[in-house]
């Protein structure tokens, strides 16, 4: 699709969702539209808030403070206005879908202490730094990870 297409596409979307079910407080302006991606901010699709719902030449990034699910309604609903207005979806590659959670935990005392590295393994890291440069090694923060590929699909 040409890049005039996708502005008209853009443009044309602005207009539908300002009419139709989507209420966002900031829409990409006229300059926005020269540039590689056109975010949408602090919207609402229902009864859902959509943080942000930006476009890219190769797909759309969508956040809100909901679950999934209803962001994969906005997704959906969303195609179909653009199909509606006379565009079809041309795939190169296999279309792909993927998710991030955050999970915010608020805790009444200091969970750094529980989760602070081994005295042993900030001692290692510390000597082999002074060894190399003149940076000194203090941990700052603590990030965990799943293997999603031991989760079995529920649904």
């Amino acid at each position: 699709m040409a890049m005039n297409s996708v502005r008209g596409s853009l443009r044309s979307l602005t207009d539908r969702a300002r009419n139709v079910c989507y209420t966002f407080l900031k829409f990409p302006n006229t300059d926005d539209l020269q540039k590689d991606t056109q975010t949408f901010a602090i919207g609402k699709f229902g009864e859902v808030q959509i943080d942000e719902f930006s476009v890219y030449g190769d797909g759309i990034i969508v956040s809100g403070r909901c679950s999934t699910r209803k962001l994969e309604l906005f997704v959906h609903d969303l195609l179909e206005i653009v199909r509606s207005v006379g565009y079809s979806q041309t795939n190169v590659f296999e279309p792909e879908m993927h998710f991030e959670s955050s999970l915010v935990v608020r805790a009444r005392k200091d969970l750094g202490i529980s989760f602070a590295p081994p005295p042993t393994t900030t001692a290692l890291i510390r000597d082999a730094l002074s060894k190399q440069t003149n940076a000194t090694y203090l941990p700052f923060a603590t990030h965990f990870e799943t293997d999603v590929s031991s989760l079995k699909n529920t649904a």
